[in-house]
């Protein structure tokens, strides 16, 4: 392959769909292009391969998805190889960790999280969390404690187990005595809210074919409550962004309430969907944006 020009080269570059394939067709334009292609690395754990790669490219990883295909409890197997492939990247990398875990991916008192990799997620400064299943809430609080260096935290679809199988745990939402994660030291908050409980995303049983939402005023009092009072604990939020589907905006005088004791100047809505004056005025006096053209978030 001919040289190219440096501008051609800088063109190349800031075109990631371009980038790949031109660095491997070029042994002399992929040494240029290692610090872009590795900054952020997706890999799905289930082999041994990835030890090999990431001793080679660590340097260069800034930002890390882990990716876990498999659902709890599926065909009586565990979806555990995420723990293992943690523990054997992340010390391996130099700059400032960001991680991500996506895909489908069960964290539970069995896979013991206070105790497995407490000492490789001390070290993470960004996390993301999507797609994931916990236990129970103390297991979340739990999760929680083992990142005592957090600065961003994004939650995205996070589901508690215990909490979707139990008729009951609404009235202990109420009452308030759930566990809240401690985010003391977290900067940036951004967090998906859902106000309307549906059975759309089942974990243990098949999907229902109708999306049947229950209890949906009260559901969003609950939900909003915990929110207020995990955002109690951050006192060093500077920007916090809550993400809410415009459909399961709930018109009730306790969901208005509820909305007010948890609005603070640091908090922004970004809201999914078409967002009516309706919808606009349950959340009170809350700043609002569309969250159009930003990560798609998905209604639970």
């Amino acid at each position: 392959m001919a040289a190219l020009c440096s501008e051609l080269y800088d063109l190349i570059i800031d075109h990631h769909t371009a980038l790949t394939p031109c660095s491997l067709v070029s042994r002399a334009f992929l040494p240029r292009c290692h610090h872009y292609l590795f900054q952020h690395i997706t890999f799905y754990p289930g082999n041994n391969w990835y030890a090999r790669f990431f001793a080679d490219k660590a340097p260069l990883i800034e930002e890390l998805t882990i990716f876990e295909r498999r659902l709890p409890g599926d065909k009586g197997m565990r979806t555990d190889t995420w723990t293992e492939a943690l523990s054997r990247v992340l010390p391996l990398l130099i700059s400032p960790w960001r991680v991500r875990f996506s895909g489908q991916m069960y964290f539970d008192v069995r896979h013991k999280v206070q105790s497995g990799v407490q000492g490789v997620l001390a070290q993470l400064t960004s996390v993301t969390l999507n797609g994931v299943f916990f236990s129970s809430l103390a297991e979340l609080a739990t999760f929680f404690g083992c990142v005592p260096r957090l600065k961003r935290l994004a939650m995205n679809i996070v589901t508690v187990e215990s909490w979707r199988r139990s008729r009951s745990a609404l009235g202990t939402y109420a009452r308030g005595i759930t566990p809240i994660p401690d985010i003391r030291h977290v900067r940036f908050l951004t967090m998906f809210v859902p106000l309307a409980y549906t059975y759309r995303y089942e974990v243990r049983g098949a999907l229902v074919p109708k999306n049947t939402k229950v209890n949906t005023a009260d559901t969003a009092i609950c939900m909003l409550d915990w929110t207020r009072r995990m955002l109690d604990t951050g006192t060093r939020l500077e920007e916090v962004a809550l993400i809410v589907n415009a459909s399961s905006v709930v018109d009730d005088e306790g969901v208005r309430e509820a909305w007010t004791h948890l609005l603070r100047p640091s908090v922004l809505v970004r809201m999914e969907g078409v967002c009516l004056e309706v919808t606009r005025e349950c959340v009170g006096c809350a700043r609002v944006e569309p969250a159009e053209g930003r990560d798609g978030l998905y209604e639970l």
